[in-house]
């Protein structure tokens, strides 16, 4: 409330909460004109306890109340105490963007820029006040305030109360952030280790396809000596055939080896084949869970 255009834009304060001081970077409506948009956001160096209001959605005509520290008579006496009053939204004020209020209680000098309530919710700013009857509010339900307001929190990263899901709780948030980030990192450290293994697995599947391709040049390599040993066996004389059957005989000795170790080898590739395949597996599993967590963090710290 206030932050006049002439004073800088942003600016810190000291503030005084339950006996510790904490740093507030305050931020001014950039549309400040004294009136319709006479709000600050502030945002705190470091949590404190405290309850927290939810932004109300939505004002309408009735009862509401209203708190300050200003004071309780003309001459300004009692500035300094807290004071609460209920009071009734009768009309708006200059557009659509201030409301009059009326009641039992009207704000003082020393009450400006503290809220109004409906239903537990701020609905609005205390501006201005005529000090008998009338107090001017300054409503935080309409979109250019409200706006103003999400989008700084956005930009600063700190959550609202009624209007993200998470901001009436910021301790359990910012336990949630911090969870988020250390299961992400958790997730990142998975994965890259089950990329790795199904890295190293997918090289040996590539190892046995190549020695699988090899033993079957060779044996196509003995089945050709061999057909031409056969063929050979036909033309040759009898004192030369025992010969070729010996040949013969260790080629196929040769061609059985060589088919056995083809049909080991084909077993090692499927083993592996099928080891591959689950990490692969589990390779997207982490995959969607990194992306899960990314998109979590992403949400909360919107």
């Amino acid at each position: 409330h206030c932050f006049h255009p002439n004073r800088a834009v942003n600016a810190d304060r000291r503030l005084q909460v339950k006996g510790k001081t904490i740093t507030t970077h305050f931020f001014a409506h950039p549309g400040f004109n004294g009136y319709d948009y006479d709000v600050a956001i502030g945002f705190a160096d470091e949590d404190f306890e405290v309850t927290p209001r939810r932004l109300a959605s939505q004002a309408y005509w009735g009862g509401a109340v209203i708190t300050g520290f200003g004071c309780a008579a003309s001459n300004g006496a009692g500035y300094g105490a807290q004071r609460t009053g209920y009071v009734r939204l009768f009309d708006y004020w200059r557009n659509r963007y201030m409301l009059k209020a009326r009641g039992y209680a009207v704000a003082c000098p020393g009450d400006s820029g503290g809220p109004i309530f409906q239903n537990g919710a701020i609905m609005g700013v205390i501006s201005r006040t005529n000090f008998t009857s009338t107090t001017y509010i300054t409503r935080l339900d309409v979109s250019g305030n409200r706006n103003f307001i999400v989008k700084k929190a956005a930009a600063m990263k700190r959550p609202i109360c009624g209007v993200h899901s998470r901001g009436c709780q910021p301790k359990q948030f910012t336990q949630e952030i911090a969870k988020a980030k250390t299961d992400l990192t958790r997730a990142k450290a998975t994965l890259a280790a089950d990329e790795k293994a199904e890295k190293a697995s997918l090289s040996l599947v590539n190892g046995w396809k190549t020695k699988i391709t090899n033993a079957k040049a060779d044996l196509k390599k003995i089945d050709s000596a061999l057909a031409k040993l056969e063929a050979d066996l036909k033309k040759a004389t009898a004192e030369a055939a025992p010969a070729f059957k010996a040949k013969i005989a260790q080629r196929k000795k040769e061609q059985t080896a060589k088919k056995n170790e083809i049909v080991s080898l084909e077993k090692s590739l499927a083993t592996e084949t099928t080891k591959n395949n689950t990490l692969k597996t589990k390779v997207a599993k982490s995959k969607a869970e990194v992306t899960r967590l990314e998109k979590l963090l992403k949400s909360l710290d919107a």
